[in-house]
């Protein structure tokens, strides 16, 4: 019988314990904001960021939509230094690929997905030279807007 109030001891240290280390789960911080391509708002593409070397976040992406994106709570950004990668999306120039009339001369590769090209220079993407951004504990939001100069 002396073994109950023990064990009940037990249940609330380790109650306690988890609630003072927060269950080890990180906070992730809302990141918004405008880009813009020559000082017009960006129409189609996507904003992503990745943690540089020895960072502990995740990478995380949202699209970009008539010059707005924005990553919620949920998909935010825990904190760190992140390396910036904006991708921007049009029809493709290109129609070397398509036969008299129009018609692509092979379907595209996924049914449904519109066909279109990534234009930006690499310097804003795969070698970005944007400035990275930087996530500190506490903060509520991060509004982060890009003007991008081509």
């Amino acid at each position: 019988m002396q073994q109950r109030p023990l064990a009940g001891s037990f249940l609330c240290l380790l109650i306690g314990l988890a609630a003072a280390t927060g269950c080890s789960r990180s906070e992730k911080i809302e990141v918004f904001g405008e880009v813009k391509l020559n000082g017009k708002p960006l129409d189609d593409g996507d904003i992503s960021f990745h943690p540089v070397l020895g960072a502990a976040g995740a990478q995380s992406s949202a699209p970009i939509k008539d010059g707005s994106y924005r990553l919620v709570t949920e998909w935010g950004l825990a904190a760190g230094t992140y390396e910036v990668r904006i991708n921007a999306y049009r029809a493709p120039t290109d129609k070397s690929n398509m036969l008299v009339g129009g018609f692509l001369d092979k379907p595209p590769e996924t049914p449904g997905i519109p066909n279109r090209e990534q234009f930006l220079p690499k310097k804003f993407n795969a070698e970005s030279a944007l400035e990275k951004l930087v996530v500190t504990p506490g903060q509520a939001k991060i509004k982060q807007n890009y003007d991008l100069k081509q």
